[in-house]
Formats: C-alpha cells, sequence, structure tokens
C-alpha cells in the first residue's frame, strides 16, 4: 500500500467510531432521549424573563434508578442587569438545605440579607445544590454556571464523596475517590474566569453521633472504643484529650457518612494553592458549644453559621 493510501486508510480508522459517535448523539438530542440535560431552563415557561435549575438535572447521575434529587427552586435573570449581584452556591445536601423548605435555606436567608444591606443591588443567590451528590457534579456544574457570570461562588462540598453519585461506595461508581482533583479543577475554573470563591470547611457532629460502623482490626481500634475512651476523658476533665480522641473516632468510622478531617486540610491546601478564602465553620461551631471544646449541633444545622460575603465592589 502507498503512503498516501495508508494515511487515507489510517485517518477513516480513527474519524469512522468519531463519525459514529457524533451521529448517535445527535439522533439522542433530537429524540430528547433522557429529557433535558441542562442545568438551567427557561422558568416558569420557555418565554420566561427567567432561567431556574433543571428540576430533573440529578438524572444526569442517576440513571440507573427511579431515585432523581431536586434541586431547590431558585431563579435568576436571563439578561443580568447592570446593578445585578449573583452568586452561585454549590454542594450536597446540607448545603441545598435538608430538611427545611425553601424560605428556610441559609441561600435564602444570605439573600435577604444581602438584599437588605445593598438595596441598590439586584441580588441573586441561587442554590444549585441537591441530596446525594459529590464533587463530581460540582465539577460538572462549573462551565454552566460560568456562563452566567456569577460575581462570587460559594461552596461546601465533601461529606458525600464515598456514597454520593460517582463516589466509591456508589452504586452509581466510577471506582475511586477524586475529592482532591475535582475540587482542584472546579476552583482552577474559577480562577480562569476571574470569579471570587468562598469554600467552608466541612463540620459534623464528633461527639453525639454515634459511629455507623465500628470495625475491629489488627491496625486500628473500632470506632466505638475510642468514643467511649473519648467521653471518659471528657468526664475526667481532659477536654483536648478527649477532642482528638472523638475526631479519631470519628474518622474510623467505617461508613463515610461523616467526612474525614484529611478533607478539611485538602480545603486549606486548595485554598492556599489558589489564594481563596476558607469559611472556618469548624472554629464557629466549636465557639458555639460549651466552653468552646466540642461541637453538639448536627451537620444538618450547620449551613447558616459561616458564610460571608465582606466585599460587593
Amino acid at each position: 500500500m502507498s503512503l498516501p493510501r495508508k494515511r487515507i486508510f489510517y485517518l477513516l480508522l480513527v474519524f469512522i467510531p468519531v463519525l459514529f459517535f457524533l451521529i448517535l448523539e445527535t439522533g439522542l438530542r433530537l429524540f430528547n432521549y433522557g429529557g433535558n440535560p441542562l442545568l438551567f431552563v427557561s422558568t416558569p415557561y420557555e418565554a420566561s424573563i427567567y432561567y431556574g435549575i433543571n428540576l430533573k438535572v440529578g438524572k444526569r447521575y442517576f440513571h440507573r434508578s427511579d431515585f432523581n434529587p431536586t434541586p431547590r427552586k431558585d431563579i435568576f435573570l436571563k439578561e443580568k442587569p447592570k446593578n445585578g449581584f449573583r452568586i452561585f452556591v454549590l454542594g450536597e445536601s446540607t448545603t441545598a438545605g435538608f430538611p427545611y423548605g425553601n424560605n428556610l435555606t441559609f441561600t435564602r436567608v444570605l439573600n435577604r440579607r444581602l438584599s437588605d444591606t445593598f438595596p441598590s443591588r439586584r441580588i441573586e443567590v441561587v442554590n444549585t445544590a441537591m441530596t446525594a451528590s459529590n464533587s463530581y457534579a460540582l465539577l460538572d456544574f462549573m462551565d454552566e454556571v460560568l456562563k452566567y457570570k456569577p460575581d462570587g461562588i460559594l461552596i461546601y462540598t465533601g461529606h458525600n464523596e464515598y456514597y454520593g453519585a460517582l463516589g466509591v461506595g456508589s452504586t452509581e461508581s466510577l471506582g475511586k475517590n477524586q475529592f482532591r482533583y475535582n475540587l482542584h479543577d472546579v476552583l482552577r475554573k474559577a480562577k480562569d474566569a476571574g470569579v471570587p470563591v468562598l469554600i467552608g470547611e466541612l463540620v459534623s457532629n464528633i461527639r453525639d453521633q454515634k459511629s455507623f460502623v465500628s470495625v475491629l482490626c489488627d491496625t486500628f481500634p473500632g470506632a466505638d472504643e475510642v468514643i467511649a475512651e473519648a467521653r471518659q476523658l471528657e468526664k475526667e476533665g481532659h477536654i483536648p484529650q478527649a477532642r482528638k480522641a472523638y475526631y479519631r473516632a470519628k474518622d474510623l468510622d467505617a461508613l463515610r457518612f461523616r467526612a474525614p478531617e484529611e478533607f478539611n486540610q485538602i480545603i486549606r491546601d486548595l485554598a492556599h494553592e489558589f489564594s481563596i478564602s476558607v469559611v472556618p465553620m469548624d472554629s464557629c461551631f466549636e465557639a458555639a458549644s460549651p466552653n468552646r471544646r466540642l461541637k453538639f449541633s448536627f451537620l444538618r444545622n450547620s449551613t447558616s453559621a459561616g458564610w460571608r460575603f465582606a466585599r460587593m465592589d
């Protein structure tokens, strides 16, 4: 075979599979297979002046089951006004405000407080968070979020990395945990777009929440054993040692519904790398606990404590 024919052969070898998938994707879109996959859609009708969050966007990640987590019904103007100040919020069920109704979420409270403080601005706080999502969804949302000209992004995420969609323990798994890499790419996209970010430390109930699964092995003690040790230390007044033991027990819980402390270090490391601010949620909750020593509040009540926007110029 001549050299020109070889080149044509290899080009066809590469091009035919690509063409096949392009035709397949076009056909699926034409027949609306799987519904509208966009994050934002015209709300409540096509000619509306508002975009809202697509209530079926969860189907991107839960196509194997009937479970469809729905985001909040937040809206924002299609045409951002000159006096507009738009914040997008990314996260999981805690950030979404579960189990409270729409008007009791921290994002609605933040929207009202900013509107009261800056009456000359059109404030829009758009909460894209939803149950059972994790950093994969945040990264997936970023291009669409940045398309709509945010003035700031708030992030609180990390507790669903193991069991949220595509997490290592999920039935919709990609096979490994990617918290550091996904969050790195989220922050890189925001930095490239010139959008400031606030990210919160992760908090959970380390004292009153029993371990979900305690496993004793040759290498580590069981979580229940360490919790018992922590409570005894607290009873004896050894608060710093008790605090350390409570944290260790939480990280030894074999069912990871509470983010390990390693995630907070990842958050701080990436915040330093990208020069963004970290909201000290951990310190906020400890400061509000008896004797400033241990966190008693449940994670579900955590999201209203720490977010602050210092400037709007």
